[in-house]
């Protein structure tokens, strides 16, 4: 058995403001995470081009840093939002143990696990 590298990944969903002042969060510090697969690496690369360019905007023309804020939300939060719901869903009632995490999985079937990982709802 090897050491094990790494540290937390976010779970919990966005965190409520990325901008302040003159700094501007991303990816993980920001929560840009999707929950219920601990991936984020696409997230952070969008975010982090929105990010840039509201930077060069601020730096160019004076625009608000809070553009960045309201572009990303647009475009991420409530996938995200979704996610962290969701896992807490499956924190609550599948991943007790595996057994409960295997009927889980049956119950919800290939469709409603499919929405599950898109960060979709899984129920109407």
């Amino acid at each position: 058995e090897g050491k094990v590298y790494g540290k937390y990944v976010p779970s919990e969903g966005p965190i409520p403001k990325t901008v302040s002042g003159n700094g501007m969060v991303v990816g993980d510090a920001a929560g840009q995470v999707i929950s219920v697969n601990g991936g984020g690496i696409p997230l952070a690369m969008i975010a982090g081009r929105i990010c840039g360019q509201v930077a060069a905007d601020n730096v160019i023309n004076g625009a608000s840093l809070q553009n960045y804020e309201t572009q990303w939300r647009e475009i991420m939060d409530s996938p995200l939002k979704m996610a962290a719901l969701n896992k807490k869903l499956a924190d609550t009632f599948a991943f007790r143990s595996d057994a409960t995490t295997k009927m889980c999985m049956r119950i919800l079937g290939k469709r409603r696990m499919g929405n599950l990982i898109r960060c979709k709802r899984i129920f109407p």
